[in-house]
C-alpha cells in the first residue's frame, strides 16, 4: 500500500487555529541533512540521526500570548531561532535547517524587532490575519513579501536586500512607506494613503542603492511626486514612480493556503522520510496522479526528495510545500548532455490545462549534464498557471555533491583552454518554457548556479556549471 494520505487533512495535537489546515496537519519535522550541532557532517549523507529537528513552529507554542496586551518578541524570536539554525551575525547561509515559523489569528505586540534566521517562513493564518503590533517603547525587513497591512508609524517597511518583490502591502498613516537602504531591482504592488497631503515621501531612496523601481500603475493614492532620494535629510533628486506599462496583472496563490483544515483536500506522504537517499519517484509520481485525479492538493513535507527519472506534473495539479522540500535528480538518466531530459516535468506537449505550484526546490546531486530541472509544456487558455517561491538551485548546498570540495575555483588555470570539470556540470538547462506555452504566471522564481557554498562559513567560491539557466520560448502571455 502506498504511504499517502488522501481522504483529508492528518491530524496532530496542535490547537486548531481557525480552521486551518497547516496548523492542523501532524508535521513530520524531516531536515535531511540537519545534526543536533547545527552543522553539515561533511558527507554526502550527512543525514539527521535524532530525527528531532522541528520544521514546524507555532509561536504559541514557544510561548507567545497573541492578545495584544502581553509582550510577545521574546517568544516569537525563540520559535524562530532554535534548533541550531542559522542566525544573523554568526552565520551567513545555510541549507541545512527550514523552519516556518507560524503566527496564529490574534495581536502579537512586539518591543523589538522580530530578528529572522536564514532559511525561514513567516506565516499567518490567511483565513483570520494575525497583527504584529509595534508597542510604544518599540525600538528598531526579506526579499518577498506579500499580503500586509501597516498602519502608522515613521517607516512601514525598511528593506536591504539584492532584490524585492513586494506584492499586495496596505500602508496607510504612516510618514514613509518604504524606506530603500540599497537594492538591485525592486518590484512594489502597494495601497498607500498618506497622514496628509505635505507628507510626499512614499518612497526614500538611500544614495548607495542603484534599485529600478517598477510600481504597479493604479494603486498609489497619492498626487505629490513620490519618490526622493535622501541624505541627511537633504533631499538630492525627485522623481515620479516609473511605472511599468507591461504589468497586466498580479496572480495571487489563494486555492493551496486559504482553504479551511475540515474541508482540505489534501494529499501527502506518510511515514515517509524524505531524507534524500531513497528513490520515491514511483511513490511520488502515483501521488501526483492521483492527487490531480480526484481534485486534492498534493502537499510535500519538508525533507529532500531523490528522484531517478522525471517526475511528471498531470494538469489541474495543486502542490504546495513545507520550508521548501527539494526535488533532487540524480543518477545516469539524466547524465547525457546530448539528450536532456526534465526533472520535473509540467504538463506534456500541447496539454492544456491549469497547474498551481509553490514552496519547492528542483535540485540536482553531482554530475547531471542532462538535466533540464523544470519543463513547462503546459498551455492554460482559461485560468492560468502559477509559480510562487518555486526555486531552481544547482550545486552549493548539503547532499548536491557540488560543493567546495568537489569543485573549488582554478583562477590559476583558464577554461577555455581548459576543460571544464565534468563531475561539476550539475544541469543542462535550469529552466525550459516551450513553445506554444501561455498563460503562465512566475513569482519570485529564482533560478541559480552555485557560485559559492551556502553551507561554507566564508561564503568560498565554486566553479559549478549548467549549460542554460532560462529558455523562454513561450508564444505569449508570460
Amino acid at each position: 500500500m502506498l504511504p499517502f494520505l488522501s481522504d483529508g487533512p492528518f491530524f496532530g495535537n496542535d490547537t486548531n487555529d481557525g480552521l486551518y489546515w497547516l496548523v492542523n496537519i501532524l508535521h513530520q519535522e524531516r531536515a535531511a541533512f540537519h545534526n543536533a550541532a547545527g552543522n553539515y557532517t561533511g558527507t554526502n549523507t550527512g543525514l539527521n540521526s535524532t530525527g528531532k529537528y522541528q520544521v514546524f513552529r507555532n509561536v504559541k507554542a514557544f510561548g507567545a500570548r497573541g492578545d495584544g496586551f502581553n509582550d510577545d518578541t521574546a517568544a516569537i524570536n525563540r520559535a524562530i531561532s532554535s534548533g541550531s539554525r542559522c542566525a544573523p551575525g554568526v552565520c551567513q547561509s545555510s541549507t541545512i535547517s527550514p523552519a516556518i515559523a507560524y503566527f496564529p489569528s490574534g495581536t502579537h505586540l512586539g518591543s523589538s524587532p522580530v530578528i529572522d534566521n536564514y532559511y525561514t517562513q513567516i506565516i499567518g493564518n490567511p483565513n483570520d490575519l494575525p497583527v504584529i503590533k509595534a508597542a510604544s517603547n518599540f525600538s528598531g525587513s526579506g526579499g518577498f513579501m506579500s499580503d500586509l497591512t501597516f498602519n502608522g508609524g515613521q517607516n512601514a517597511a525598511f528593506f536591504g536586500n539584492q532584490q524585492f518583490t513586494v506584492r499586495d502591502f496596505t500602508i496607510s498613516n504612516a510618514i514613509n512607506a518604504i524606506d530603500v537602504a540599497w537594492d538591485w531591482v525592486l518590484f512594489l504592488k502597494m495601497s498607500y494613503s498618506p497622514m496628509s497631503a505635505v507628507q510626499s515621501k512614499v518612497l526614500a531612496i538611500q544614495p548607495s542603492s542603484s534599485a529600478p523601481v517598477l510600481v504597479d500603475q493604479g494603486r498609489l493614492k497619492l498626487e505629490l511626486k513620490a519618490i526622493r532620494i535622501l541624505q541627511t535629510g537633504r533631499l538630492l533628486y525627485q522623481e515620479p514612480f516609473q511605472l511599468s506599462p507591461g504589468l497586466r496583472h498580479c496572480l495571487t496563490m489563494t486555492s493551496i493556503m486559504n482553504v479551511p483544515s475540515r474541508s482540505t483536500p489534501i494529499c501527502r506522504l506518510i511515514n515517509f522520510l524524505a531524507r534524500g537517499q531513497l528513490e520515491p519517484k514511483v511513490i511520488l509520481q502515483d501521488l501526483f496522479i492521483r492527487a490531480a485525479s480526484i481534485g486534492r492538493i498534493v502537499f510535500l513535507d519538508a525533507g529532500v526528495y531523490k528522484i531517478r527519472l522525471t517526475l511528471h506534473v498531470p494538469m489541474e495539479s495543486r502542490i504546495g510545500g513545507e520550508a521548501y522540500p527539494v526535488v533532487m535528480s540524480s543518477g545516469s538518466f539524466f547524465a547525457n548532455m546530448d539528450s536532456p531530459q526534465p526533472v520535473v516535468q509540467v504538463g506534456q506537449r500541447r496539454e492544456e490545462g491549469c497547474v498551481e505550484w509553490s514552496d519547492t526546490i528542483v535540485s540536482t546531486q553531482g554530475a547531471q549534464p542532462g538535466a533540464v530541472a523544470i519543463q513547462w509544456n503546459l498551455l492554460s487558455s482559461g485560468n492560468p498557471s502559477g509559480m510562487w517561491d518555486v526555486h531552481v538551485r544547482i550545486g552549493g548546498f548539503a547532499g548536491s555533491r557540488l560543493q567546495l570540495a568537489d569543485c573549488p575555483i582554478t583562477p590559476d588555470v583558464a577554461t577555455p583552454p581548459a576543460p571544464v570539470k565534468k563531475s561539476c556540470i550539475g544541469a543542462h538547462t535550469s529552466m525550459h518554457v516551450a513553445t506554444g506555452v501561455r498563460g503562465l504566471y512566475l513569482e519570485t522564481v529564482w533560478l541559480w548556479t552555485a557560485d559559492y557554498g551556502l553551507d561554507d562559513a566564508n561564503s568560498t567560491r565554486t566553479s559549478i556549471y549548467a549549460g542554460r539557466g532560462l529558455i523562454m520560448q513561450a508564444d505569449s502571455d508570460i
